[in-house]
């Protein structure tokens, strides 16, 4: 239904563009979008978003094109639509050798599709898919209204939903990385956030009328890369249940393929949170810690702890250190919040992070030795749908393991902020 009212729009809107232009040509402006492949998930065929398009056009016809991929960036340009009237399309080649081709999809005029083929890119065809940028036109009231309602402040969690090591390391990330998205004055967005593994991300990006918003960047030094179509329900301004493709080629035994699921949307800053949080919950791992003498594993601590809730303010209760029992063969982890975990949230960005100590108990020369690690953790309150009022996040765990210690992998896990029943 909501998708139906929208349509009705944009045909409305069509209707009349076309009685202006009559010729049939695309309006001057924008366009923006995304370049998809064809790729094996294991051994499941997907499509994922590899890239993005710019597209402008002139009043005298002229066309450039920009289209960013993760090992380069291609240039464009045209003089001039082709094709009877009506039915206008474009071809245009690159410096390299790569092939641009773009028409409306079933006649309309505001929503490009295309292929990209060609030069460095071999025999893979990549497609392209965009749609008009009305909403830099300050002049349309109806794209001006449909704007206005999407604008503001968006926190996404994106949740490690499928996962496949590539090498022998089997780098396996879990838990929730973040987003926040602002959406402004004539459809500009401003995207930053973490992955689980720590990888920062950043992007200027622009509404597309779907509505959705263009995410895509390059990775380690452009060895992997991480895109999608953040789709917005426009009647609740919550994230539609698309999927983000995560990529990481390696350069060696590490690597990995993950399909994350981004929850989340309209964020009001500072507003109460809309359910109780009482419990902070990391879920456990096994991530070693290497000696000369062997790996120790890690003592089962891992926080599971209260939460104090006043208005927008979380807190954790007071930690006690783990103590040597009295006969000095063992510690004793029976305080609460033994981990000593922290944790701040900003009731205005919507994030979370704070940390907790991971512990190793081991005999080195007859003697009980006792190893602290400092666990960060990071992650975001999801404001709406079934999901509204949890904190979904990540914490870092760095792996000893000398195999792949040159890598400096980190192990990815959850943390949850939560009602929790303690009884």
């Amino acid at each position: 239904m909501n998708m139906q009212k929208w349509l009705r729009v944009g045909i409305a809107g069509l209707v009349t563009l076309l009685a202006v232009q009559g010729n049939g040509a695309p309006p001057v402006g924008a366009y923006h979008g995304t370049v998809r492949r064809n790729v094996m998930f294991g051994e499941k065929p997907i499509s994922t978003v590899c890239g993005t398009l710019s597209l402008n056009t002139t009043a005298r016809g002229r066309i450039t094109a920009k289209v960013v991929l993760r090992e380069r960036t291609l240039s464009f340009k045209a003089e001039g639509w082709e094709g009877t009237e009506g039915t206008p399309s474009v071809r245009m080649e690159s410096r390299g050798g790569e092939t641009l081709v773009l028409a409306p999809f079933l006649g309309v005029i505001e929503y490009m599709v295309g292929t990209l083929s060609g030069g460095s890119l071999g025999d893979e065809k990549m497609f392209i898919a965009a749609t008009y940028h009305a909403f830099a036109d300050q002049t349309d009231a109806a794209a001006q209204a449909k704007l206005a309602r999407l604008q503001g402040y968006y926190t996404v969690a994106l949740v490690c939903w499928d996962v496949l090591p590539r090498g022998d390391a089997d780098e396996k990330p879990r838990g929730g990385g973040y987003l926040t998205m602002t959406i402004g004055s004539k459809g500009k967005v401003k995207i930053a956030g973490v992955l689980v593994d720590g990888t920062k991300v950043s992007q200027a990006s622009t509404l597309t009328t779907t509505p959705g918003v263009p995410f895509f960047r390059p990775l380690y030094r452009r060895r992997g890369e991480i895109g999608g179509l953040l789709e917005i329900d426009p009647d609740t301004r919550a994230l539609l249940a698309k999927f983000v493709d995560w990529d990481k080629l390696g350069s060696g035994p590490d690597g990995f393929q993950v399909r994350l699921g981004p929850i989340g949307g309209y964020f009001i800053k500072g507003a109460p949170l809309p359910k109780p949080i009482n419990g902070l919950i990391a879920e456990g791992n096994d991530v070693a810690y290497h000696l000369p003498g062997g790996p120790v594993m890690p003592q089962p601590v891992m926080p599971q702890v209260r939460v104090t809730q006043t208005g927008t303010r979380l807190v954790v209760e007071k930690g006690i250190k783990p103590v040597l029992s009295n006969d000095g063969t063992h510690y004793v982890y029976e305080g609460a919040n033994s981990s000593l975990a922290t944790l701040r949230y900003s009731p205005l960005t919507g994030i979370f992070r704070g940390s907790f100590n991971q512990y190793y108990d081991y005999k080195s020369g007859g003697r009980l030795m006792h190893k602290v690690v400092k666990i960060p953790f990071a992650g975001v309150m999801i404001p709406t749908g079934v999901w509204a009022g949890h904190g979904a996040g990540h914490y870092l765990v760095p792996d000893t393991d000398p195999a792949f210690r040159a890598l400096r992998i980190k192990r990815s896990f959850g943390i949850e902020l939560l009602y929790y029943d303690y009884e």
